[in-house]
C-alpha cells in the first residue's frame, strides 16, 4: 500500500493537537498551584487542628477583569469557603451558599478598594518619586498575579522599591564623622544609619530599635519572597503592605534636619 504524503492540513491538525495538549498541561499546573495555595492559606487562617477531608472548587466569577474562585473546604470540625486569588476565609455556617459567599467576598473587595491608599504626601511623592513609582508597580503586579513566579516578581519589585528609598534619602548627611559609608545597596545598614542619625540619644532608643528591626524584617521578607517557589497571593500581599509601611516611615528623612527631633519622631509614629 502506498504511503500517503503529509499535507499542510495534516500539519495544521498536529499543531492544534499540540496546542491543546499544552493548554491542558498548563491548566492542570495552574489548578495544582491554586490548590496548594488554598491549602496553605487554610492551614494558616482557619485555626482548625484537623486535616482537610474534602476540598473542591465550586464556583467562579469574573469581576474587574480578574477571575475570582471559591473553594469548599471541610474538616471534622467545620466547613469553610476560601476565595482565590484574593484570599479570604468564610464560615459556611454564616454564609451557607457559595453564591452568597462569593457575593459577600466581591462586596468586601469593593469596600477595600475605596479605602485611602498609602500614596504619601505631595512632598514625599516629589522627593521619593522613584520609590513611590516602584511601589505602585509592585501593587499593580500583585493585582494581576496568579502563578507563584508572578508572586516572586512582586517580591523583586518590593526589593527595588526599598533600595530606591535609601538612594533617595539624604543618607550621607547622617553619617557619623569619620564613619565609613555602607555599600550603596546595603539596605539594612543604611536604614540603621538613618535611624541613628535622626532618632539620636538615649530617649529615642525604642524608636531606633523599631525602625531598624522593621526595616530588617521587611528586607528579609521581600528577599525571601523572590525565591519562594510555592509563594501564594497572601505572601505577596504581606510584602506589598510591609513595603508600603516602610515607604511611609522613611520619607520623614527628606524633611529639614534642623527641625526638632521630637516633631520628626511624632511624624514617624503618626504615619506608621
Amino acid at each position: 500500500m502506498a504511503r500517503r504524503l503529509a499535507t499542510p492540513e495534516d500539519s495544521q491538525v498536529c499543531e492544534r493537537r499540540r496546542g491543546a495538549i499544552l493548554r491542558h498541561d498548563l491548566s492542570m499546573e495552574s489548578q495544582e498551584h491554586e490548590e496548594r495555595a488554598v491549602r496553605r492559606y487554610f492551614a494558616l487562617e482557619s485555626g482548625s487542628p484537623n486535616p482537610i477531608e474534602y476540598l473542591a472548587k465550586v464556583t467562579t466569577a469574573r469581576a474587574w477583569g480578574q477571575r475570582h474562585d471559591l473553594w469548599d473546604i471541610r474538616t471534622a470540625d467545620g466547613k469553610w469557603w476560601v476565595s482565590y486569588p484574593r484570599m479570604s476565609i468564610y464560615d459556611q455556617d454564616r454564609l451557607p451558599s457559595p453564591e452568597l459567599a462569593l457575593a459577600f467576598h466581591l462586596g468586601s473587595l469593593v469596600l477595600e478598594s475605596s479605602r485611602p491608599k498609602p500614596e504619601g504626601t505631595e512632598e514625599e511623592r516629589h522627593r521619593f518619586a522613584e520609590s513611590w513609582r516602584r511601589w505602585r508597580q509592585a501593587a499593580q503586579a500583585l493585582s494581576e498575579a496568579d502563578e507563584a513566579e508572578e508572586i516572586q516578581a512582586v517580591g523583586m519589585r518590593c526589593r527595588e522599591c526599598l533600595l530606591s528609598l535609601i538612594r533617595e534619602a539624604p543618607r550621607e548627611k547622617l553619617l557619623s564623622p569619620g564613619a565609613a559609608a555602607p555599600q550603596s545597596s546595603n539596605f539594612i545598614a543604611w536604614t540603621g544609619v538613618l535611624a541613628a542619625g535622626v532618632a539620636a540619644g538615649s530617649s529615642s532608643e525604642r524608636l531606633r530599635s523599631y525602625l531598624r528591626s522593621a526595616a530588617k524584617e521587611t528586607w528579609e521578607y521581600v528577599n525571601w519572597l523572590t525565591h519562594a517557589k510555592n509563594a501564594i497571593r497572601f505572601d505577596g500581599q504581606i510584602a506589598v503592605d510591609a513595603t508600603a509601611q516602610s515607604s511611609r516611615a522613611l520619607p520623614w528623612l527628606s524633611f529639614d534636619m534642623r527641625k526638632d527631633r521630637l516633631t520628626v519622631a511624632q511624624h514617624v509614629i503618626l504615619i506608621g
